[in-house]
């Protein structure tokens, strides 16, 4: 039997985040012995000391608190998707589908299609979520996720089946201030000693540096970020160049600043954007009409 409740979690979680008891009431409108006794529960069930209390500074997490704190935010977000879930059984949504997506793909390959099938489909819904490659995976083994979208990034699990969806020839990415800016194409060659801004997402990173490799690029790192809008935005504003395979409709960063993306001359290897299910799970009806709107989307 489970000793923890959901509540006693998102307490916990909220005073971690807010920084104290106090600060976590009255973000809650909650009152302080509330949530005071709420952890107190928690940790006395587990034996567990999840915060150092200091009276001038609030509370800080103790390393039970933080493999606790992550091991919460994951369960609460289950929690909340099966909440999702019930509501549309009790909508008299027929079948539902959990779709993981690359975070970057999601506006390309996810977005669409469940705009799509709501169209067409009315009684199926689709939980979609975007996740970086690691976490994409991980879900899609323990079932937590019916079908997903990534990258193919050295992904060799046997335990899934891939559909390439569609493939993707690397591009260079400039500010539009760029000398090379005007270029209809560019040699890898021509990018020597300048710095690079790397995106950085998990199972990215092996990817990009393997084509910088494959290219004899060896740049200095100018900024590494987990975030492409923040690679975008660093290239527009001059920090260095970058390489991109998705191609926005627009040119514009987040801040304005304006980029281009030109073609390499070198040979690049394409990168393929595949659908990944479990081997073992037979698709649901659904699951079928999905599968059958990515394969005529690509």
């Amino acid at each position: 039997m489970v000793q923890y409740t959901l509540k006693q979690l998102y307490y916990f979680c909220a005073v971690a985040e807010q920084g104290g008891i106090a600060q976590a009431a009255r973000a809650l409108n909650l009152s302080q012995p509330a949530i005071a006794q709420a952890l107190n529960k928690l940790e006395d069930q587990y034996q567990l000391t999840l915060f150092l209390r200091q009276h001038s500074r609030g509370v800080e997490l103790t390393s039970q608190g933080r493999q606790l704190y992550k091991m919460a935010q994951e369960l609460l977000l289950q929690a909340a998707q099966q909440e999702t879930a019930m509501q549309l059984v009790a909508a008299g949504k027929s079948d539902t589908i959990r779709l993981g997506c690359f975070h970057t793909l999601a506006p390309f390959y996810m977005i669409p299609l469940i705009q799509q099938l709501k169209k067409e489909h009315a009684n199926i819904a689709v939980l979609g979520e975007e996740l970086r490659q690691d976490k994409l995976l991980d879900k899609l083994l323990n079932k937590q996720l019916d079908l997903a979208v990534s990258y193919d990034m050295g992904i060799t699990n046997s335990a899934l089946t891939k559909s390439i969806i569609a493939k993707k020839t690397p591009h260079i990415l400039l500010s539009k201030q760029h000398p090379l800016a005007k270029e209809t194409s560019i040699r890898a060659q021509q990018l020597q000693g300048q710095p690079f801004v790397m995106f950085d997402g998990a199972g990215s990173k092996d990817y990009y540096q393997n084509l910088l490799r494959h290219l004899n690029l060896q740049p200095d790192i100018a900024l590494a970020s987990t975030s492409m809008e923040t690679v975008r935005s660093a290239v527009g504003n001059q920090m260095g160049f970058s390489i991109t395979v998705m191609q926005p409709k627009t040119n514009i960063s987040y801040d304005g600043t304006e980029l281009i993306s030109i073609p390499i001359v070198d040979a690049c290897p394409d990168l393929a954007i595949v659908l990944l299910r479990l081997r073992e799970v037979e698709p649901s009806p659904a699951m079928r009409i999905l599968l059958s709107q990515y394969e005529d989307y690509a």
